[in-house]
């Protein structure tokens, strides 16, 4: 599978057990293709699967985009809308349906 990725862990107090961290950043630094994007969130998500992990909620992505000269640009809606956030929306399988309602 190759490298695995570094996690890095919440802090803790001194007096505080245990607990588990609030949320977890998955950071990829530099710039890269979208290959080369879409193979380093394929590796995250193996390292989520390698610590068992068998769901993920509130995920978010923030990215600069660049033209092919590396200018930042803007994305458009379909009406031609400047978009600030571009939303997907995943189908809820059936399988997740009966694991979170049992």
């Amino acid at each position: 599978m190759g490298k695995r990725l570094p996690i890095k862990y919440a802090r803790r107090t001194k007096n505080a057990g245990v607990q588990p961290a609030k949320s977890l950043r998955i950071k990829i630094v530099g710039r890269h293709d979208l290959e080369q994007l879409s193979f380093a969130l394929q590796r995250a998500i193996a390292r989520l699967q390698d610590e068992d992990v068998r769901y993920v909620e509130n995920v978010s992505v923030y990215l600069t985009p660049l033209n092919g000269s590396g200018d930042r640009m803007m994305l458009k809606d379909a009406k031609g809308k400047l978009l600030e956030t571009l939303e997907i929306h995943v189908p809820v399988s059936a399988r997740f349906l009966r694991a979170t309602a049992a």
